[in-house]
């Protein structure tokens, strides 16, 4: 079945059909035409690579393409007239007639749309686990340094107690015989460090997480903007969540979006509780979505969340969804 004139305009709108012929036009803003890029996959989850794979879908989008209704093609077709679109090359495809040249971008681009939205899934979801893990290691690392410095403060206290003990030693004498075994300035410091051991880290990474939070700023807000994101009862309150804080990241400053008094709390977990609510009730922001972005990394793996949309994080009950839970 082919796309008419009238079908084409009728499914993609009159501009659309524009818009796609430009898409293997030289763009200054990309340096490259926009097929090519849409091309390129991501090579880690920096912010950069995660920012620029969410304008490729927002590109996307702008063209309409989640709208288009291209059921009645069926999908076998638009993966064949797909496959052909990636191995013609923007040249291949520039030199075809105007007519099999526009079916082969829509079909590419409806593929395109499926699998960047995994892509930023992805990204999102190895970015949240990277930043949980280098927090685990920098707790291991204050761990030990905590256990190092109580081993040099006994230590000390050893050498301390040895010279008060000792009925040699005249009162008068002390001070000056314990700073002839230990300088003064070694006693101030351990002194200074003394709070760490008496007080250590709490047995978690949340708090180490949290050093990491401008990090996750500088994507996730328009991760979240981008993705449709959809759930059952079970994840209701955990997307409750989500549209508020995407509500918040389009208001003003971050100083003047503090969480409102019924902000979504029951997703909390309780080794996250003592973080994200203190002894007054009062909510810490950055605690609460911290734990909004690890609860729902887990949910996207689990099923619990999906996307509209995506391939490989879609609706469980769907045969699409079907058996993707621990797949990522």
């Amino acid at each position: 079945m082919r796309i008419g004139a009238r079908r084409r305009r009728a499914v993609l709108g009159a501009a659309t059909v524009e818009d796609l012929d430009s898409m293997l036009e030289f763009e200054p803003a990309i340096a490259k035409a926009p097929y090519e890029w849409l091309e390129e996959r991501a090579t880690s989850h920096s912010p950069a690579q995660i920012n620029s794979a969410v304008e490729k879908l927002d590109y996307l989008k702008w063209l309409g393409a989640d709208q288009w209704d291209l059921g009645w093609m069926g999908p076998n077709r638009l993966r064949r007239l797909a496959a052909r679109a990636h191995q013609a090359g923007r040249e291949g495809l520039a030199r075809m007639p105007a007519r099999r040249r526009q079916r082969h971008l829509v079909a590419f681009c409806a593929d395109a749309l499926v699998t960047l939205t995994d892509e930023v899934v992805d990204l999102f979801d190895r970015a949240i686990h990277a930043a949980e893990g280098r927090a685990e290691v920098r707790l291991d690392d204050a761990r030990r340094h905590t256990v190092e410095s109580a081993s040099h403060k006994v230590e000390l206290f050893s050498v301390m107690a040895q010279v008060l003990l000792d009925p040699s030693v005249a009162d008068e004498r002390v001070r000056s015989a314990i700073f002839a075994r230990v300088p003064r300035s070694r006693l101030a410091a351990a002194e200074t460090e003394a709070d760490e051991v008496v007080r250590p880290l709490d047995d978690n990474h949340i708090e180490l997480l949290a050093q990491g939070y401008a990090h996750l700023r500088s994507f996730v807000p328009g991760v979240l903007a981008t993705l449709d994101l959809r759930s059952g009862e079970d994840g209701a309150e955990l997307l409750e969540a989500v549209a508020l804080l995407r509500r918040l990241d389009a208001g003003g400053s971050y100083r003047e979006r503090a969480l409102p008094p019924r902000t979504p709390v029951t997703f909390v977990p309780r080794a996250w509780r003592p973080h994200v609510i203190d002894e007054l009730g009062r909510l810490s922001r950055r605690h609460w979505e911290l734990c909004l972005l690890s609860q729902l990394s887990t949910a996207l793996s689990s099923g619990q969340v999906w996307v509209a949309g995506s391939r490989r994080f879609a609706d469980p009950m769907t045969s699409r969804g079907r058996g993707r839970a621990g797949s990522t």
